[in-house]
Order: C-alpha cells, then sequence, then structure tokens
C-alpha cells in the first residue's frame, strides 16, 4: 500500500513541500534496495500524479519488488509552490530522487511521462540513475535540445504511432544512433499521445522490459 507524504523543496531559500505516494517494497527486496521515481505529464494540463499512465508505471515497477515514489510537482493536487517552466520541477525531481536515497533505496530508476519524460532527461546529469523509462517524451512540443538518450544505461522508450506531440520523424531524428543497445524503442499501433485504450498494455510493457535490464546494485 502506498503511504502519502510531503517533500521538502528549497525554492529559492524558502521551503516549499510536495505531496507524494511512497510504496516501501523493503520486506520484498532480496539483492538490494531498489526504486523509482515517477514524473507526471505537463502541470497546466491536467496532469497529476494520479495520471493513468503514472499509475501503471508505478504498479510495473511494485510488480517487480521496487520501491516507487510518485509526486505532484509544485503547483499541483496539494503541492506548494507554482508552475516554473521546468527550471523548479528539475528541483522537484532531484528533492524526490533525495528522499528515495533517505528511505534506503540504492538503485534508482527514473520514470516519466510527456513533461515528466522532459524533467527526467533534464536532470540526468544531477541524478545517478540505473535506468529511464520514458513514456510519449513531447519532442513537437518541448524543447528537447541538447536532451540526448544516456548510452551508460538501459532507457525504455514508448510511443503511440499517432501521437499528436511526437510524430514518427521527430522521434527518430531526436534518437539518431541512441538506439542502440541497451536502449529499446515500443512503438504501440494506432495509439496516441494519451494511451487511454492501452492502459494495461503500457504497464505490461514496462514491467516485462524493465524486468530484463540488468539490475546491479550499485
Amino acid at each position: 500500500m502506498e503511504e502519502t507524504l510531503w517533500i521538502q523543496v528549497n525554492d529559492s531559500g524558502r521551503i516549499i513541500r510536495l505531496e507524494g505516494r511512497f510504496f516501501s517494497a523493503s520486506s520484498r527486496q532480496e539483492d538490494g534496495a531498489r526504486g523509482v521515481v515517477i514524473c507526471h505529464p505537463h502541470p497546466l494540463y491536467g496532469g497529476d500524479m494520479e495520471n493513468g499512465v503514472v499509475v501503471a508505471i508505478q504498479r510495473a515497477f511494485s510488480d517487480l519488488g521496487m520501491s516507487t515514489l510518485r509526486f505532484n510537482f509544485r503547483g499541483v493536487g496539494a503541492s506548494e509552490g507554482s508552475y516554473d517552466d521546468g527550471r523548479g520541477e528539475v528541483e522537484d525531481l532531484i528533492s524526490a530522487c533525495r528522499f528515495m536515497r533517505s528511505r534506503g533505496i540504492i538503485t534508482l530508476y527514473g520514470a516519466g511521462y510527456s513533461f515528466g519524460s522532459w524533467i527526467l532527461l533534464r536532470g540526468y546529469s544531477r541524478e545517478s540513475f540505473k535506468g529511464l523509462v520514458l513514456i510519449a517524451p513531447p519532442l513537437d512540443v518541448m524543447d528537447f535540445e541538447g536532451l540526448k538518450l544516456p548510452m551508460s544505461i538501459p532507457s525504455l522508450i514508448v510511443v503511440g504511432s499517432r501521437d499528436e506531440f511526437c510524430s514518427q520523424r521527430s522521434l527518430q531524428l531526436w534518437l539518431g544512433e541512441s538506439m542502440a543497445s541497451p536502449n529499446s524503442l515500443i512503438v504501440i499501433e494506432g495509439e496516441n499521445h494519451f494511451f487511454w485504450r492501452t492502459l494495461p498494455q503500457i504497464e505490461g510493457l514496462v514491467r516485462d522490459r524493465v524486468k530484463l535490464w540488468k539490475l546491479d546494485v550499485a
């Protein structure tokens, strides 16, 4: 069962609190403390931690025996603060990762849907993720200049073939040579950016592919 909690973030000298849901898998861990931080879609367009794709990701990782944290970015739900065009949201992500470390998580993964995938890539250089799950990165509406998939860790990218904000052309141009191992791309035929018809498929794809990753304890 997930625990409702608060994550503190230093916002230019003042402390704001973010609302989160934490699932501890400590009693099920066999080879080290593993966990994932999950980032939700765009705060200005109804995105929050209760989004169906976010919940599907949470279920997939918890099924694999990992602790999970999903949280509301600043200004969303009961979280304090206000939208900061990605800058403050990266700080939210880093604070969420810091919280996971405080709970004994050693091997940390990152997962994000839409805007959340953009935030993950922007914050990647500041956190030692062991793998990334990026669902529908919005390449056609947000600035991914300078943001590339890391080649030192596995990444899973899932998109719909009819995604309104991530065209197949933009995706292929962005990926370039980065789709070499250990990264993988799954395109769901006929699906759009929102995955309303395929949430169970998203959950299964994430669970099955992440299960194949080598879960090193760092």
